[in-house]
């Protein structure tokens, strides 16, 4: 009776381990493409439980944490999937960086989507005394990080030396806001995004105390939207306070001031259109983007 060889018995095994992950990582897309996303995004869990060490491990738990997020809107589960990705398989190729960024949008509150815009206005007349369009340009001195052309407007009249440029960027959980010309910046959001994150942060030489004081629906003159996170700017020192509205997907909805005994709105949400491209802002009469020349 002839025994098998153990070293050739283990390596034997060990194929056959690699197949299956690899069969479950095929089966899970199979049930993706049928829009069976749910079990999809079990059969992407149980490819990174049934052997972590694996290359396609990570790839399957970043793809779950996306149709937990993207497609069936548990964000909880997106966090912790993307959460054990950072954990796990950080310090492995691209997985750390792509795992943070993924994290830090779930959901995205502040789209950085090159050739998109926005347009908002003030809230007393609907954006008839005064409107900002903004457009959303690539950067061309860092690709991870875009610059916001704020264009001015008094009625229909172009407001050339109130239009200002802002490089944000977002990196290590926060977002980032800075001059196109200069090395401060400002932190805007911070994660967790969730009620009572609080921070400290500078503006030139002003020192900033943020937090996150909720989530509400926010109607303004765009539509209606759920789940926009609240988030209080404050001056050190100061009494009274700005908040800044944000809605999931879209970005700032609404910007107010506030006290302790009252909350007034100040500039709202006109209009939107992520990602269609300069040519469209142009064929709407806006003037060209200013360059990145201004401040």
């Amino acid at each position: 009776m002839r025994y098998a060889n153990p070293l050739m018995l283990a390596v034997f095994i060990l194929v056959l381990s690699g197949c299956g992950v690899r069969y479950d990582y095929a089966r899970a897309q199979r049930l993706e493409s049928k829009k069976r996303f749910e079990d999809a995004l079990k059969t992407y869990q149980a490819v990174a439980q049934k052997d972590p060490k694996h290359a396609l491990a990570p790839m399957a738990l970043y793809r779950a944490g996306d149709l937990a997020a993207k497609v069936l809107g548990d964000y909880v589960l997106a966090r912790r999937l993307y959460s054990t990705v950072m954990e796990q398989y950080g310090d492995k190729d691209h997985w750390g960086h792509k795992a943070e960024w993924a994290l830090f949008n779930v959901p995205n509150y502040f789209p950085l989507i090159p050739e998109s815009y926005w347009e908002e206005g003030d809230s007393e007349t609907g954006g008839n005394n005064a409107k900002i369009k903004v457009v959303c340009k690539p950067s061309e001195e860092d690709p991870m990080s875009v610059v916001f052309v704020r264009n001015y407007y008094a009625g229909t009249k172009f407001i050339s030396n109130l239009s200002i440029n802002r490089v944000y960027k977002k990196i290590n959980l926060e977002l980032r806001e800075s001059p196109v010309k200069g090395s401060q910046s400002t932190v805007i959001l911070k994660y967790p995004l969730e009620k009572g994150t609080e921070w400290m942060t500078m503006r030139n030489k002003d020192k900033l105390r943020f937090s996150i004081d909720g989530f509400e629906t926010v109607r303004v003159k765009a539509g209606v939207f759920p789940g926009c996170i609240k988030v209080r700017e404050q001056l050190v020192g100061q009494d009274s306070w700005k908040y800044s509205y944000y809605a999931p997907g879209i970005g700032l909805v609404l910007t107010t001031q506030a006290s302790d005994k009252s909350e007034s709105r100040i500039t709202e949400l006109l209009a939107y259109n992520l990602s269609v491209g300069l040519e469209s802002w142009e064929k709407e009469g806006n003037p060209e983007p200013m360059g990145e020349s201004a401040q």
